[in-house]
């Protein structure tokens, strides 16, 4: 049987979803999730967990990977896109040269990136630039109990219908902490969703009467501390909660892109 193959039957976000592929000069270390956007600028900015690029664990920086390498490549894949990159200056040297996704002024504890897709690069289906414009994006209003999703690879689970689609997945989640308040000092809230590993970087959104919104970045989920409610001590055992930085984070970060001394 043959399936549709015409990408305008596809959903607005889904065509914007892309698979992350982050790598040390050739070898695989991991995969993430990310969107890429247009903005007013005229430019196209992949958005995702800045976990994924620099390999660090946010607010440590101790590397993710067991053997402590860190990527220096990135491979971004989606509908009608596929680009390879690099992700450091000069020698691509992570250890020496200056990352070329923006960092936060406040460090690796806001765990949320942009990177600037090269120029020339074709991208057929960005989200359109006025979910990173606070006014436009706050349109829909956000509330405690709503309903939300997040577009992402869950165990780098990728639906390719054909060859030039690679398609997110759908996760269902709630809004679970107060939206417009920020959570531990820091702009992010809590989704309840049963979330896995590869959709970190994740775009959340929400959908209601024809409106749309970006809520924010899938960042990572919240770990269960070890506890008597934990009797097990199960190191894999982790409440159905999720971090996400909202999106208001974002067009800061792009103007970190524009201006590298504001990072600092």
């Amino acid at each position: 049987m043959n399936g549709c193959n015409d990408l305008s039957q596809a959903h607005s976000f889904t065509r914007s979803a892309v698979l992350l592929t982050m790598a040390f000069d050739g070898t695989q270390l991991a995969t993430g999730s990310g969107v890429i956007a247009s903005y007013i600028d005229g430019c196209r900015y992949l958005i995702t967990a800045r976990h994924n690029l620099s390999g660090r664990r946010p607010g440590s920086d101790i590397p993710i990977s067991n053997n402590g390498g860190v990527p220096n490549q990135l491979r971004v894949q989606g509908c009608n896109v596929d680009f390879r990159a690099n992700l450091y200056s000069r020698d691509n040297d992570p250890n020496a040269d200056c990352p070329l996704y923006a960092t936060h002024s406040s460090g690796s504890v806001i765990d949320v990136t942009v990177f600037e897709v090269p120029p020339g690069t074709r991208v057929d289906y960005p989200l359109h630039n006025s979910f990173l414009i606070s006014r436009t994006n706050s349109e829909l209003p956000l509330y405690v109990g709503q309903q939300c999703y997040i577009l992402g690879f869950p165990e780098g689970l990728i639906h390719r219908p054909f060859e030039a689609a690679t398609l997110s997945i759908w996760k269902t989640g709630n809004i679970a902490s107060e939206p417009l308040f920020d959570f531990d000092g820091q702009p992010k809230l809590l989704v309840d969703a049963t979330t896995r590993s590869g959709m970190s970087g994740a775009m959340v959104v929400v959908s209601e009467r024809n409106r749309n919104r970006l809520v924010g970045i899938y960042s990572g989920r919240y770990k269960q501390a070890e506890s008597g409610d934990n009797p097990d001590r199960n190191p894999y055992f982790t409440a159905e909660l999720g971090w996400v930085f909202r999106s208001e984070v974002v067009s800061g970060l792009i103007s970190t892109i524009r201006n590298p001394s504001a990072a600092h």
